[in-house]
């Protein structure tokens, strides 16, 4: 595998925080009204800590949060490293 800089893997795992805010931002816009009270149809607390989430940027999150995101930055550079084996 690929062993990036610390620095590339920060920038991807961010992006990687960036892609899923966007995604759940959309998810969380979408989501059913409750027609008596106008309020969105999920659990207030589930909700109110992903809104918290999306609105945060990469280098604010916690050290568990950031894991998850470089995770999904580590699967980015097995795709690319595929990729350049291929070409």
């Amino acid at each position: 595998m690929i062993q990036p800089s610390t620095e590339r893997l920060e920038q991807l795992a961010a992006y990687a925080h960036n892609a899923w805010a966007r995604y759940m931002d959309y998810f969380l816009e979408r989501l059913p009204i409750d027609p008596l009270t106008g309020a969105r149809q999920i659990d207030i607390l589930y909700y109110n800590n992903l809104r918290r989430l999306i609105t945060m940027q990469y280098d604010k999150l916690s050290p568990q949060v950031k894991e998850l995101d470089r995770d999904e930055a580590r699967a980015i550079l097995v795709i690319i490293e595929g990729t350049v084996r291929d070409v």
